[in-house]
């Protein structure tokens, strides 16, 4: 799993881990209880060396996108190590799919996600964020629990990003104090597969901008991030973009026939744009045929190449990519 080193890596190639980067980063810390004790270093008073705070926390939250159980948390944050708890907060929002949970996604090697049940597979979220390098925490709501549903619950309900992120801001405040949800700046949406019901609602009536979104083998409902995209094609044009969207998919299946009609509308959608030049944002990513080739992790725009900020590109054209992708699974 290659997200978290894209998203964070912006345009900055220098910056980007490549393979081996991930292979080779530290485990994760293990998760333990609620909010538990991450590895701190306050400053003393007068002192000017900024405070930083890192480890592993699962919460148990009211506004988790189920009733709160003991049996397993509602989310699990991941601050890699330095992380100054300063605003604005930047902040991945990452939605796994279909059976498998918090805790495992972010490790490094699958384990069974339900005692005695099967292995799911492990993306080294932890990890990657550690290789980027960036100030950025990790939230990964809990949905369905190891079960083969993309049912966002009350992620799916208006403003339930904002009352997922605010609280639990207020339960890491020991931590994270005085970050409020008023300090969240940047937010990049992550969707593995079945995921995407709880991206689209979050995009669509979360409670919070979403700057950047990325989905993997996830757009199992062909029209779902249209209007997210449409809301502002201004932000999508440029060298820097301020939104940006991406979709990898299998070389078959529903979420290649999806993403091709959305490239092709997106096409009709530059063409409307240039017909109208005084409206046109500058940007010629809308295209599908004009996106430069991508290759390896850093093949979505953050390595060599920076330009586009909405890719729609079949991953069945680069080998290696499409293992990256074949690697995610074919199934929501």
């Amino acid at each position: 799993m290659w997200l978290l080193a894209l998203a964070l890596s912006a345009c900055d190639a220098s910056s980007a881990p490549d393979a081996t980067d991930l292979a080779d980063a530290a485990d994760p810390p293990d998760s333990g209880d609620d909010a538990q004790a991450p590895l701190a270093d306050g400053g003393s008073a007068g002192d000017l060396t900024p405070r930083t705070v890192s480890g592993t926390f699962t919460l148990t939250l009211d506004a988790g996108a189920f009733a709160p159980t003991a049996a397993h948390p509602s989310a699990l944050v991941y601050l890699p190590s330095g992380f100054r708890p300063t605003a604005p907060l930047s902040l991945i929002v990452y939605l796994h799919g279909f059976s498998n949970c918090v805790e495992n996604i972010v490790r490094d090697a699958g384990q069974p996600c339900t005692p005695g049940g099967g292995v799911r597979s492990a993306y080294a979220l932890a990890a990657q964020l550690e290789a980027s390098g960036k100030n950025a925490m990790l939230l990964c709501p809990e949905a369905a629990f190891d079960q083969a549903t993309g049912n966002p619950g009350n992620l799916g309900a208006a403003g339930g990003l904002r009352a997922l992120v605010q609280e639990t801001l207020a339960d890491l405040q020991p931590q994270l104090a005085p970050l409020t949800v008023a300090d969240v700046g940047t937010v990049i949406v992550a969707s593995h597969s079945g995921g995407y019901q709880a991206a689209g609602a979050i995009a669509a009536r979360g409670g919070l901008p979403v700057s950047e979104i990325f989905l993997l083998d996830s757009l199992y409902d062909g029209t779902l991030f249209d209007a997210w995209v449409k809301s502002d094609l201004t932000s999508l044009a440029g060298t820097a973009p301020a939104h940006r969207f991406a979709d990898v998919y299998l070389s078959g299946g529903t979420t290649a026939t999806n993403s091709v009609a959305m490239a092709n509308r997106a096409r009709d959608l530059g063409s409307a744009r240039r017909r109208h030049p005084a409206r046109r944002p500058h940007h010629r990513d809308l295209h599908r045929r004009r996106l430069s080739p991508w290759t390896g992790l850093q093949g979505l725009g953050a390595g060599a190449r920076c330009h586009p900020a909405l890719l729609l590109r079949r991953a069945g054209l680069d080998q290696s990519a499409a293992r990256q992708v074949a690697a995610l699974g074919s199934d929501p």
